[in-house]
């Protein structure tokens, strides 16, 4: 192999092709001509030529590509405590109607329903739609906080929305624990 590779660095030499840039072999390098070439001792005069790497994505940077790559409108989330239910739809039309995607509760556990009607299973009901409202926050581009009351939930929300770089705005201001 190694005899090989000398054979390819010399006629790659004679055709003036730098070593170590792409294109010495046709379609790239192999992994085997690639480690030679690193192998390959290095001459009196020899300049490193500046490499670049492709920046690595983090999810909420390819999830922002991805909105922009389907032209998706901006994405907002409702929050609050879901004794505001009946504002957070007004909230819902208004947003729609100004032309967003809108997510928001869907389940408001204060009213009874045989779906949280045990104590048991409603507990586990709550902590999983904890972690899917979180989910929703991610995905949305921004928050928008109804009620003109913060609880411990919905003050959590606002403080992961903001520890993401969220934008939050409130229907009542005056409630911004921040503010």
């Amino acid at each position: 192999m190694r005899e090989e590779t000398d054979k390819i660095l010399v006629a790659a030499a004679a055709a003036g092709t730098p070593f170590g840039g792409a294109g010495v072999i046709r379609g790239g390098l192999t992994p085997d001509c690639a480690a030679a070439l690193t192998a390959a001792p290095l001459g009196p005069h020899h300049q490193e030529e500046p490499v670049s790497y492709q920046q690595l994505l983090t999810p909420e940077e390819k999830l922002a590509d991805a909105k922009k790559l389907l032209s998706l409108p901006r994405i907002v989330v409702i929050c609050g405590s879901t004794r505001f239910m009946t504002e957070m739809n007004e909230a819902d039309l208004r947003e729609t109607k100004a032309g967003k995607i809108v997510v928001k509760p869907g389940c408001d556990m204060k009213s009874p329903h045989e779906l949280w009607s045990d104590p048991v299973e409603a507990e586990a009901l709550k902590v999983r739609l904890d972690d899917l409202h979180r989910a929703k926050i991610r995905l949305a581009d921004e928050v928008l906080v109804v009620g003109d009351y913060i609880g411990d939930s919905t003050r959590a929300e606002i403080a992961y929305a903001r520890s993401l770089g969220k934008p939050v705005r409130f229907t009542h201001p005056e409630v911004d624990p921040d503010a």
